[in-house]
């Protein structure tokens, strides 16, 4: 019969192996390492990545290895509906006051638009170095997460989890919480906020804001959003059409959003039209809600204002801090 101390010690070989770090309420870390390029291949839907691609990854790489000590990103497991989901989280080592933190809800679907070393390089650090906590979740069925996303759907609860378990961190400052959102983000942080979730203020950036007036068949993005996302990912879309894009278009229920909304778009926007961000503008005033709109002439990334638009989301944040 196996002794109690050899259990003891199987025990704590196993956690030495996989090097995964529990930490309060139902969550576990691990050192943040970039993926390999046939993972980022094949989460973009292609064979290789081709030469551009290559460059751009390796790039954002070679930063990270050249990321300052005092800076740490670690990978994330915790439980939403019972399922493991993964997300990224970013801190300074040398917090030594509870910190304002970020929640980033990411775009894209599963592995387009997943949280990766590039996003960490051009979202995460300069919201670091400005002083906050920020993580972010890559959604259910994700980067090796349990359970399938539903774009809108069931999985707005991964974000109303991650903030219960970032608002339990003692490294946090749990009076100010903001939140983010990038293209789909942005319709995934005004759902959770539908659902009740409570944060100071949100910052959305290309930002879909109705589902219904998708260019489905105008261009070949529209095509594939309708193909491969809508019809895929979200349920009863074949005979629940126009309730389930209801459901997942905030500018229909703009009413019932009271939190201080930024909202940055491109004009050049080639995936979402400039005039979603405008409208929802509108309808977020015309309901007395605390709101600001920015345009750049630039395109859906904001390749070229990336830099600029964190500093007016931090701006924005900062009239909201308690």
């Amino acid at each position: 019969m196996i002794s109690r101390f050899a259990y003891l010690v199987l025990w704590i070989l196993l956690c030495s192996c996989c090097a995964l770090k529990h930490v309060p309420h139902d969550a576990w870390m691990q050192q943040f390492k970039p993926h390999d390029h046939q993972t980022l291949a094949k989460a973009m839907w292609m064979d290789t990545l081709d030469q551009e691609w290559t460059k751009y990854f390796d790039d954002c790489e070679q930063w990270y290895t050249h990321l300052p000590p005092s800076i740490e990103f670690s990978r994330m497991v915790y439980h939403s509906d019972g399922l493991q989901v993964h997300a990224i989280l970013g801190k300074s080592k040398e917090i030594t006051i509870p910190a304002p933190a970020i929640i980033y809800n990411r775009g894209g679907n599963r592995g387009i638009g997943m949280l990766n070393v590039c996003e960490l390089k051009n979202l995460f650090y300069p919201l670091i170095q400005k002083g906050y906590v920020v993580v972010g979740s890559q959604y259910r069925g994700n980067d090796g997460g349990e359970g399938k996303e539903e774009f809108g759907g069931a999985d707005v609860n991964d974000v109303i989890h991650l903030h219960r378990w970032l608002s339990t961190q003692k490294f946090v400052d749990r009076k100010n919480i903001f939140m983010m959102g990038g293209s789909r983000g942005a319709m995934m942080s005004m759902l959770a906020i539908r659902k009740g979730l409570a944060v100071n203020a949100v910052a959305t950036r290309s930002g879909l804001f109705d589902l219904r007036d998708a260019p489905y068949d105008e261009s070949p993005f529209g095509k594939m959003l309708w193909d491969k996302v809508f019809t895929e990912l979200i349920p009863n879309i074949d005979t629940q059409q126009k309730q389930v894009l209801l459901d997942r278009s905030p500018i229909v229920w703009a009413d019932e959003i009271k939190t201080p909304t930024l909202i940055i778009q491109g004009v050049l926007d080639n995936r979402l039209d400039k005039d979603q961000a405008i409208k929802m503008h509108k309808a977020l005033k015309d309901h007395g809600t605390d709101t600001k709109l920015i345009l750049y002439e630039d395109d859906h990334r904001l390749s070229h204002h990336l830099p600029e638009a964190i500093d007016q989301i931090d701006q924005w944040f900062h009239q909201y801090r308690k």
